[in-house]
């Protein structure tokens, strides 16, 4: 339990603990952390399963401040018995969720330990080296860089180095050198990334192409290229590169919102319109998607189902005041004005004086006044 002390949440599902809560003698340790857990943390959420086979879900609040707690070194002397393959894996994930989260002050002393966890490993020493930079401590992450690039160092790796270490142009002069010999399509995304930053959006895309031709699996590649197409007017071109990367992500909620929004530089009401039900099906609170659908039922005269749109958006979210205003829209025009005047009565107690809820108000009961 001590790993997850900087974190304020923990959520637990019955599919993952259940293997080990129904065999306690062989998983031990374990056992005991889900004790720990439900006797140190707060439950604060309890979701049982709605079907059969569903999981349990649980969800538990740290009782102390994550953001001040610390790690013993103890739990990382732990992993040494670990095999080092899972103990890596395990350190990485757990220090770029750090330093995602702006906790780089953890996601250094993570990668500390994966150093000392592989002696002489240089991608350890290097993401030890950026994990510092991200935390400020830039004069000690260049001299783990420096340290690290021995005279067997690849294009690649200098590359990477000299990125970390903010020298862009040197950085390009390496990848360019390492795909000279043959470099991989990490190489080709990285040099992509360095022409964006530069506005030089005809060469990024064609590094990122050649990255996609040479089968790079991360979905970020295919997102940004799809996104330059967009940007560039090549929007047919952005719909393959999406149908392409869905193959391999098939619920990936900015793929398929991505989607939606070239199918409307396409004219394509159709696809847009799947597009975003999709977006739906799989997160109901995705304001935008509902929105872009809401706004597409409106456009094609169909306010009853605009009607039904922004209905349901208030069942996820009856918070939302844009979904009062326009579901009072949809309404007025479907012509059910009584309904219309009662939605945009309930959106005012929640938003008080709201000039766009308070004018339609006035606007319908002028109307039945008549």
């Amino acid at each position: 339990l001590r790993w997850y002390a900087p974190f304020d949440y923990v959520m637990t599902s019955s599919a993952v603990a259940n293997r080990y809560l129904s065999d306690p003698e062989r998983y031990p340790e374990q056992q005991r952390f889900y004790v720990s857990l439900k006797r140190e943390w707060n439950q604060v959420a309890d979701f049982p399963a709605n079907h059969r086979g569903d999981p349990h879900i649980g969800i538990f609040k740290n009782t102390i401040e994550a953001q001040g707690a610390a790690y013993p070194s103890d739990l990382f002397e732990n992993l040494t018995g670990t095999d080092a393959g899972l103990a890596r894996n395990f350190l990485v994930v757990l220090e770029q969720v750090m330093r995602r989260d702006g906790r780089g002050g953890f996601a250094a002393e993570i990668t500390g330990a994966l150093t000392k966890l592989l002696p002489g490993d240089r991608d350890a020493s290097m993401k030890h080296a950026q994990a510092l930079m991200t935390a400020g401590r830039s004069e000690e992450g260049l001299q783990i860089l420096k340290s690290a690039m021995g005279q067997d160092a690849s294009a690649a790796e200098r590359g990477a180095a000299h990125y970390m270490a903010g020298n862009l142009d040197s950085a390009r002069t390496y990848w360019e050198e390492s795909i000279t010999q043959g470099g991989d399509a990490m190489t080709h995304y990285n040099l992509a990334m360095i022409e964006l930053q530069d506005s030089k959006l005809p060469k990024a895309i064609g590094y990122l192409e050649e990255a996609v031709r040479l089968g790079h699996d991360r979905i970020d590649t295919y997102l940004q290229l799809s996104q330059l197409y967009y940007r560039t007017n090549k929007p047919g071109l952005s719909v393959s590169t999406i149908t392409a990367a869905l193959r391999f992500w098939p619920d990936d909620i900015r793929l398929h919102y991505g989607l939606g929004l070239t199918h409307l530089r396409l004219n394509d009401e159709d696809g847009a319109k799947h597009a975003f039900q999709a977006v739906l099906q799989r997160q109901p609170n995705h304001i935008n998607a509902r929105n872009r659908l809401g706004q597409l039922a409106h456009d094609a005269k169909d306010y009853p189902s605009a009607v039904d749109i922004w209905t349901q958006g208030l069942r996820v979210d009856s918070l939302r005041i844009e979904y009062y205003i326009n579901l009072g829209g949809a309404q007025q025009l479907s012509g059910d004005l009584e309904s219309a005047i009662a939605t945009w009565q309930k959106g005012l107690t929640i938003a008080p004086g709201n000039e766009d809820l308070v004018a339609n108000l006035e606007g319908a009961k002028r109307l039945l006044s008549h």
